[in-house]
């Protein structure tokens, strides 16, 4: 099973058991949605031509939203137990905590818990905010590019761009 860690603490240690966001087959949503850009994005000239802002110093990003879906097994009590455990260690949170999953670590605060109750089970659905979203990255793999002459290839695939 995959660890899920929120400030150093396994997802487990709550009960949880990661399950599947709707019409996945991860127990994250939104770990890779780009955000939205916020500010102004472009000017729009007089003579109708729109001219998108894409320098580097001239894009500015939102935060984004990212879900986990899990669920917690047992009676109500312990269903409640560990709830209320998992409560209070959101409660003394006073920053942003890490949340660890197998796509990456992600910079969050904790936006809403949702449980919805069933017969020996409960199913909870945690939202994260991570307000400062980290766009870096790296190149692939056998990845070569020639910013002088445009071209792009990338020896694993096959794949050639050329300007």
């Amino acid at each position: 099973m995959s660890v899920y860690t929120l400030n150093s603490v396994n997802l487990s240690t709550y009960g949880l058991i990661p399950g599947h966001a709707p019409s996945s087959n991860v127990a994250m949503q939104g770990i890779f949605d780009l955000p939205s850009r916020i500010g102004q994005t472009s000017y729009e000239w007089a003579e109708s031509n729109i001219e998108p802002w894409v320098s580097a110093d001239e894009i500015f990003f939102g935060g984004r939203d990212i879900v986990f879906y899990g669920s917690i097994l047992g009676t109500n009590k312990v269903i409640n137990d560990y709830l209320t455990a998992l409560y209070n260690a959101v409660e003394a949170f006073t920053d942003l905590v890490a949340l660890v999953t197998p796509y990456g670590t992600f910079n969050v605060q904790i936006k809403t818990i949702v449980p919805e109750y069933f017969t020996g089970a409960c199913r909870v659905v945690i939202t994260f905010r991570e307000p400062v979203v980290d766009l870096t990255g790296g190149i692939l793999p056998g990845a070569v590019i020639d910013v002088d002459s445009g071209e792009v290839t990338v020896d694993d695939t096959g794949v050639s761009v050329d300007d």
